[in-house]
């Protein structure tokens, strides 16, 4: 199970101690014990005794105060909590509309001419499923060939939760429209054609209509404290795919093992010693190598080598050019000439090749470093530094290695038996372990294919299928494992949900429909194919219908509880 945000542990916990002191008598309560040798016959029918009656109101008292400290737990409270009597007001009509931006939880009561009728409408953000905490609401009344009516109110009453009072001046048949203006968003809700009744006897009149109820009950304020999520069940194509164990490493030419080609002592560069996770550029000199001085040499007798060759050098340009004189006066063969020339070109290798020993082992007067260059091969960062400054190395000791890892390689293993089903591998997903999301490497997202093994590793009997690509994510690390699983080219145009609306229910498959702003379904559905984060349904489910995403497992546990438990709102 992925890692949760602290506001879902939470939210986990309180339905967790709900759930549990659900099937808990009260405290100070016993359980009726039956005479010995009698049981009970039949449902157990309530004949309206005194002492029973005021049980059972203690009972609805105590789930009502645990809904409060639940509710409170979760930074929420009664929208309903006012002075009114909920019996002297009729039900009150609940609507739930969602646009691109935002899903609108009205509670309606009856509109009647002449009466303030309070609206209660709650606002959810969609991209984040937070409330909606700043701007205006602007409830219009139109059509039936009357004037438009608006109410406003100018600013949320709690965050998500707007208050507004409508006094209809018209009776009939008129369309309510929701405007919500805030500084980063704009949005409206049409609640279509309402009644508004002449007199409060219509409207009682009217209020036979069915009631939306039951289900399991999860509080927007409960919701908008979670880590809460909902989506649209809708159409898309599918890949079918087998599982395979995955490696990330460096490329072929992403990875370089920077060794020493002679027996010396290593001193840093300018820039200091290389340090792991320090990013080098290719040909960037990292280090210098000092070489052992052998026998009688040291710096003197380098030194004193340099000095012989540039006298030697001079010497010899000296000669070339009286040499050049006369050859001008046909004086000698110009076969002398060029004698003197090469010789001159000889003593220019010598002074150079005498300067560059010296320069291995002393410091120039521009500070730089003394010995042998060592240069980065490629470009990318320092993975392992294997010795220190001013260590001693043989010729061929590994000295630093070096990684790129911009753009990586995947080496997923699959299974003997799995091959048959891949006809040209085009991809592959995997997820790593810490990451929420999974990753998904194809031609279509700037991948190749390395290599499609052609042999079965007679240990693991396992086939390799190699792709390369670039880092999607910079937390992705080389040499991390990943369960992964490759495209084997079939397709299927399937309805499908986020994998993350799945709920393993006694081992059986569930997703939760909402089915109301705060009122859930629990669905028993068959699964098919999973491509990526999303997970075919191949029955129990309808194209449109909007399911849980994030927070299933809170609405699984607000499952077992009692109904009195969600009692959050009088509807």
């Amino acid at each position: 199970m992925h890692p949760k945000s602290a506001a879902t542990q939470g939210s986990l916990i309180v339905a967790g101690v709900l759930l549990a002191l659900s099937h808990s008598p009260l405290r100070g309560e016993t359980t009726p014990t039956l005479p010995q040798g009698s049981e009970r016959q039949g449902p157990q029918v309530d004949l309206g005794h005194p002492a029973q009656a005021q049980k059972d109101e203690g009972h609805e008292d105590w789930w009502h105060r645990l809904q409060d400290w639940t509710i409170g737990m979760l930074g929420g409270v009664h929208p309903h909590e006012d002075e009114r009597g909920h019996e002297d007001h009729l039900e009150p009509l609940a609507l739930t509309l969602f646009t691109e931006r935002t899903e609108l939880f009205a509670e309606l009561p009856p509109l009647v001419l002449g009466e303030a009728s309070e609206l209660l409408l709650h606002l959810t953000r969609l991209a984040d499923f937070k409330p909606v905490t700043e701007g205006e609401v602007k409830v219009t009344l139109s059509g039936g060939g009357a004037p438009d009516e608006s109410f406003a109110s100018p600013a949320p009453a709690r965050p998500g939760l707007y208050r507004v009072k409508v006094t209809p001046a018209v009776p009939g048949e008129r369309r309510v429209r929701i405007v919500l203006g805030s500084p980063d968003m704009q949005d409206s809700h049409d609640l279509g054609v309402l009644p508004v009744h002449p007199d409060q006897e219509a409207a009682e009149a009217a209020a036979g209509a069915d009631i939306p109820g039951g289900g399991i009950v999860l509080l927007k304020e409960q919701q908008w404290r979670s880590d809460f999520g909902t989506a649209v069940a809708a159409q898309r194509l599918l890949r079918g795919s087998v599982p395979a164990t995955g490696l990330l490493r460096p490329s072929a030419d992403g990875e370089a093992h920077v060794t020493t080609p002679i027996d010396g002592h290593l001193r840093p560069a300018p820039e200091g010693f290389p340090f792991t996770g320090m990013r080098v550029a290719a040909g960037q000199i990292i280090a210098y190598l000092v070489p052992q001085l052998g026998g009688d040499t040291d710096v003197a007798g380098l030194e004193l080598g340099v000095t012989r060759a540039a006298s030697a050098r001079d010497l010899a340009r000296q000669e070339r050019e009286r040499l050049d004189a006369l050859w001008q006066q046909r004086s000698i063969p110009y076969r002398e000439v060029l004698q003197a020339r090469s010789a001159e070109e000889v003593t220019d290798a010598e002074l150079a090749a005498a300067s560059k020993r010296l320069a291995q082992v002393k410091r120039t007067p521009e500070g730089e470093g003394a010995g042998v260059p060592v240069r980065a091969p490629i470009a990318g960062v320092v993975a392992r530094v294997q010795v220190a400054p001013g260590g001693f190395v043989e010729e061929g000791d590994r000295l630093f290695h070096l990684v790129d890892a911009e753009r990586l390689w995947l080496e997923a293993r699959v299974a003997e038996a799995d091959i048959g089903q891949i006809r040209q591998p085009q991809g592959v997903w995997f997820r790593a372990q810490g990451f929420e999301s999974v990753f998904e490497v194809s031609t279509r997202n700037g991948a190749r294919l390395v290599a499609f093994g052609a042999l079965v590793d007679p240990e693991s009997r396992t086939v390799p299928v190699i792709f390369e690509f670039p880092r999607p994510d910079p937390r992705l690390r080389i040499g991390q494992s990943v369960t992964a699983r490759v495209f084997t080219g079939e397709e299927q145009d399937a309805l499908v949900v986020p994998a993350g609306a799945l709920v393993n229910d006694a081992g059986a498959e569930v997703v939760y429909v909402q089915a109301g702003g705060e009122r859930f379904e629990r669905r028993l559905v068959r699964t098919g194919l999973r491509d990526g984060e999303y997970v075919a349904i191949e029955d129990g489910l309808s194209p449109g219908e909007r399911v849980v995403t994030r927070g299933a497992y809170l609405v699984h546990l607000a499952a077992g509880a009692p109904a009195e438990a969600g009692h959050g709102h009088a509807h």
